[in-house]
């Protein structure tokens, strides 16, 4: 996450830079520092950018989610990222890892090379040699305001590197825009060969920031003290065989009706879900890093549904039986009659046998809890699906 022009680059690469990137002065008081801590790294923070690559003229968007934290041998301090192309349907990893006032940025997994280096505090007049060696380098001579889609962010710091030059006129250049609290906000990459007789531009992409929400939901921020309330209006819709459906409309209530802990030493919450005059049981069971929603029972079943926490797009869990899969797909707003939740964790759930299978996506509010569900149940002679959304709440926050 850099963007570099080196003011020792040939001329024909700091025009196609200034030519091929938005470098108009920025506005501001300028003087803009940005410290290690306010880097946002915590599970759960998600970016998106808009990628333009001028080569191919193709567009892909990119998603940035801190999915796990580590600390290595040495006592370094490692964040997971998941990687996604929207384009091109294509996952990885990145690695962040933090050395004392300097931040590495490594690729795949932990044990690669580094590919760009940040030292902090980043300010004007900063310079620092890269993971390269002695021809890269990276400088700030720029701060102020940067304008992207994701919108307008003051006290930029845009930081310039330079890798791999030649005499001739190949190397590599980036330029990127780091903003305090939010973090890498545009980036510019320029790559080009010298073959002895003409330069061949081998890259020339543009990144902006298009979305981020950098919410967290650490298991703290699940509501279950006795007598939280939430209350749903439920829509079942059942198909049977060919052409025969079955519509119904229910308002159901959860409430929180104790918390002890079981022999083992979790804690579980005892819920009644009532349903006119039907009042159900369900378990809610914190283990570690887990919550289980078991239904009638403390023991497992087939068709609990399960969330790892800090929840993070890109985080997949299997804790259950074979073909029990759980996964965070993405952070999304939700509009309900109880109103609207800004950052809800997305998960979907899905498991069953030879002849029944079952899928459940899960909308989750930090400090809420379930906003929105959706259960899908398929077998040989019927398909059911259930879709609950939160009408009203009443949380006792201790």
């Amino acid at each position: 996450m850099q963007g570099i022009r080196y003011a020792a680059v040939a001329m024909a690469a700091a025009l196609l830079i200034s030519s091929s990137c938005d470098d108009s002065p920025p506005t501001g008081s300028g003087g803009s520092v940005t410290t290690s801590d306010r880097f946002p790294g915590s599970i759960g923070m998600l970016w998106k950018y808009q990628i333009y690559d001028s080569l191919t003229r193709f567009t892909d968007t990119l998603w940035l989610s801190i999915t796990d934290t580590s600390t290595g041998s040495s006592g370094e301090n490692y964040l997971e990222v998941r990687q996604r192309s929207v384009r091109r349907h294509q996952y990885d990893w990145q690695y962040f890892r933090f050395v004392g006032d300097t931040l590495d940025l490594l690729y795949h997994n932990i044990a690669a090379q580094s590919s760009e280096r940040f030292i902090f505090p980043l300010k004007v007049g900063s310079i620092w040699i890269g993971p390269e060696g002695a021809g890269d380098s990276s400088v700030i001579e720029t701060t102020g305001t940067v304008v992207v889609p994701a919108g307008s962010f003051d006290r930029g710091v845009r930081i310039d590197r330079a890798w791999n030059r030649d005499f001739e006129g190949g190397g590599n250049w980036s330029n990127t825009w780091v903003v305090p609290d939010v973090g890498v906000v545009s980036r510019y990459f320029l790559s080009q060969f010298w073959d002895g007789s003409e330069a061949t531009v081998t890259r020339n992409e543009t990144w902006k920031l298009i979305g981020y929400d950098l919410a967290t939901f650490d298991i703290s921020q699940l509501p279950h003290s006795p007598d939280d309330l939430w209350r749903y209006e439920q829509i079942d819709s059942t198909l049977f065989g060919a052409g025969s459906l079955s519509v119904s409309r229910d308002t159901i209530v959860v409430i929180a009706a104790r918390t002890s802990q079981l022999p083992d030493g979790r804690e579980f919450s005892l819920q009644e879900v009532v349903k006119g005059t039907e009042i159900d049981t369900q378990y809610v069971i914190f283990d570690s890093n887990y919550v289980r929603i078991q239904a009638d029972s403390t023991a497992g079943g087939p068709e609990d549904v399960y969330f790892q926490f800090p929840l993070a797009v890109g985080r997949y869990w299997g804790v259950g039986p074979p073909q029990h899969a759980s996964y965070a797909v993405d952070k999304e707003p939700i509009l309900t009659a109880a109103g609207i939740f800004e950052a809800c964790f997305h998960t979907t759930a899905f498991g069953g046998s030879f002849d029944h299978t079952w899928t459940e996506d899960d909308w989750l509010a930090p400090g809420i809890g379930i906003v929105r569900s959706a259960r899908r149940t398929t077998t040989y002679t019927q398909q059911i699906r259930s879709t609950r959304l939160l009408i009203e709440y009443r949380l006792n926050r201790h």
